[in-house]
């Protein structure tokens, strides 16, 4: 029978750079220069779209980082808040940033300068 994961602070420690440890969907992975880590979560969450009545939504698998983390309470606690708003219907997957262009910064950029001048010399 192997033995449970532990998350203490002496076998966190002694992990080797970049290993990983994992218990019931709180993970936690040791930086590459050793010094601290992150904690993860994994969660089954449904694929967005519209489903027939009485169809379960397919589920994939997700991992999250929590950078804001600091010890495994804080991971368990995030997780359940996951879980529970899945379970609520309330669930939204994370949005992951748009790059921002020239092209669509300039004109606002524009908008914030007051002194024609200057706005005339930033349009050149």
């Amino acid at each position: 029978m192997a033995s449970e994961p532990s998350f203490d602070s002496k076998t966190l420690n002694k992990l080797p750079p970049g290993a990983w440890v994992w218990d019931g969907g709180i993970g936690f992975r040791r930086n590459r220069e050793g010094d601290g880590g992150s904690w993860y979560i994994k969660y089954r969450a449904p694929l967005a779209g519209h489903y027939a009545a009485g169809l379960l939504p397919p589920q994939k698998q997700v991992k999250e980082r929590l950078p804001n983390c600091r010890n495994r309470s804080q991971a368990e606690g995030v997780l359940m808040a996951r879980k529970a708003a899945i379970f609520e219907g309330t669930y939204q997957k994370k949005r992951k940033a748009e790059p921002t262009t020239i092209k669509s910064f300039a004109p606002r950029f524009l908008e914030t300068k007051r002194h024609l001048r200057t706005l005339k010399k930033y349009r050149q």
